[in-house]
């Protein structure tokens, strides 16, 4: 298993030495991927088998309590660049990261945004421990990563988000809500399964194994 959607795809039709049996992916074949697959006289199929989602956190000492799904997208495509654009009375540049564009939750999140490509000053992570340590230190630092690894790190601020209907999601359980302030040993978030299972939840991540149909290696 080969992890980055679109490497995975790739090594799934490419077949030889290092060919796959099935590819994990955070979306559908495209239309590109189904016509190589086609030259090669076999098509592929995307069997949905996990449900998750994203989460965003920023520096825990940022005074924004929420974003729009709007908000996120114009902050990623690089349409805002500084959070007074975004609501805030603070005049701080904004410095976005995600991690590595090989990573499922990438593809994921660019499509639950309808972004086709990131802003120029997208910064790239390898793991969400280092996207995180990055915007501790940035103040006006944000980053997207897997909610299950964002959610339960309360040293930093994670924000609820708002959808285009206006309702409010929050990706930690808020009975047991523990501020930055509160965070130390044993104080963790818990991740809000109920919000990630709603199909309204405004940044979704479906996993999907991909195969080949007709059975070729």
């Amino acid at each position: 298993m080969v992890q980055g959607s679109g490497i995975g795809i790739e090594k799934l039709i490419d077949g030889g030495q290092d060919g796959l049996d099935f590819a994990l992916s955070s979306r559908d074949v495209s239309s590109e991927e189904g016509y190589k697959a086609k030259r090669k006289q076999f098509t592929l199929k995307a069997i949905p088998v996990l449900k998750s989602g994203l989460a965003v956190a920023v520096n825990p000492e940022l005074a924004i309590n929420a974003l729009t799904k709007e908000q996120l997208s114009k902050i990623y495509s690089g349409k805002i660049d500084n959070w007074r654009q975004a609501g805030t009375l603070a005049d701080i540049p904004i410095k976005f990261y995600t991690r590595s564009g090989n990573l499922q939750s990438t593809d994921e999140f660019r499509t639950s945004l309808e972004i086709i490509n990131f802003g120029k000053n997208i910064n790239y992570v390898n793991t969400t421990s280092e996207g995180l340590q990055k915007i501790m230190r940035e103040p006006g630092g944000i980053f997207v990563g897997p909610i299950s690894d964002v959610v339960p790190q309360c040293r930093v601020k994670t924000l609820p988000i708002i959808n285009t209907e206006g309702k409010t999601f929050y990706p930690y359980q808020r009975q047991n809500f523990v501020s930055p302030a509160q965070c130390g040993a044993g104080k963790r978030n818990r991740v809000n399964i109920e919000a990630i299972y709603s199909s309204e939840y405004p940044l979704p991540a479906i996993f999907y194994v991909v195969v080949k149909q007709n059975g070729q290696r």
